[in-house]
């Protein structure tokens, strides 16, 4: 969604089923509308904006958080 205005970029996310990523518009939306999201990070510590029903998956190098933790953590 390259061209879409902040609305539209939230009614898509809106319609979700759920949403994972860097920390970005998008999961901040997905957590805005109430939609599990996953945020997907290197070292950091977190932040006072991080959404609380914002689910954090840290790791030192994000090499090491496995697809397959994410998708099993969306599932859950």
């Amino acid at each position: 969604m390259t061209d879409a205005c902040v609305g539209d970029s939230v009614a898509a996310v809106s319609l979700a089923h759920s949403c994972a990523g860097n920390d970005t518009g998008a999961i901040q939306f997905a957590a805005a509308v109430g939609r599990p999201a996953i945020v997907v990070l290197g070292p950091r510590p977190p932040l006072e904006h991080d959404p609380e029903h914002m689910h954090l998956l840290q790791a030192a190098q994000l090499s090491d958080i496995p697809p397959a933790e994410v998708e099993a953590r969306l599932l859950a």
